[in-house]
């Protein structure tokens, strides 16, 4: 069993702490989360697994908590597609599925989500992967909205990426650049900015192998007056 304890603090704010366990049962079954939140509306999280005696690669997963979700799911991984399913088991009303398939460094996955009274919403992904190079697209909301994602890994130390939206509800492009920098084994930086002015800059920090240490600051409209701080403290 693992034990982990979030600790969160933004300017302004009051400290927020959660508390959350792990367990690894037999015969394939799992406690991936039980987690304590006293600050939330649901309060109990849980989340579990089991891998399916007798059928390879079938995982069923339920995913919950003492208010307002309770989805039941499951993962069937072939050695020449993924498919998945999940039902929202509060109402049975709301049902979704995928499946993915690739090849060498192409994949492409085809999703749709149905929900009682309304029509499906399908979306499509396809994505290329090098050795330091990352490529995706992703259509949603039956094709009408885009996401464009590219990665490229400088060397060991820097990579930098890209981001590219557009929404039919705002009918807007939006555009993310940033950059992240390794300064050691135990020292990560990352910096962002976007169309909009908005920057933002953190640094996390690996104290040891039990402790880590967050710390980020976020500046509107390239305000300095609109700077705001926070920080996270990681155990376990």
């Amino acid at each position: 069993m693992t034990s982990t304890s979030n600790y969160d603090f933004k300017a302004g704010s009051a400290l927020a702490n959660t508390l959350s366990f792990e367990w690894k049962g037999p015969n394939g079954f799992k406690l991936d989360k039980l987690e304590f939140d006293p600050k939330a509306d649901s309060a109990f999280t849980t989340e579990t697994s089991l891998q399916v005696s007798g059928v390879d690669g079938l995982t069923l997963e339920f995913k919950g908590n003492d208010s307002n979700k309770a989805d039941l799911s499951f993962i069937y991984k072939h050695a020449h597609a993924t498919v998945e399913g999940a039902v929202d088991a509060t109402d049975f009303k709301t049902f979704s599925g995928s499946i993915s398939t690739g090849k060498d460094d192409l994949a492409v996955g085809v999703a749709a989500a149905f929900k009682q009274g309304s029509s499906a919403n399908i979306s499509a992904t396809a994505t290329y992967t090098a050795p330091k190079l990352f490529v995706g697209l992703q259509l949603t909301n039956n094709f009408a909205d885009f996401k464009g994602l590219f990665s490229w890994a400088l060397d060991k130390d820097v990579t930098i990426a890209a981001t590219s939206t557009y929404g039919t509800a705002k009918k807007n492009l939006g555009v993310n650049l940033g950059t992240s920098y390794k300064c050691n084994s135990n020292t990560t930086l990352k910096a962002k900015v976007d169309l909009d002015k908005n920057i933002d800059f953190s640094v996390k920090q690996a104290v040891n192998k039990s402790l880590t240490v967050s710390g980020w600051t976020k500046v509107t409209d390239l305000s300095p007056k609109s700077a705001v701080f926070g920080g996270k403290i990681v155990l376990g």
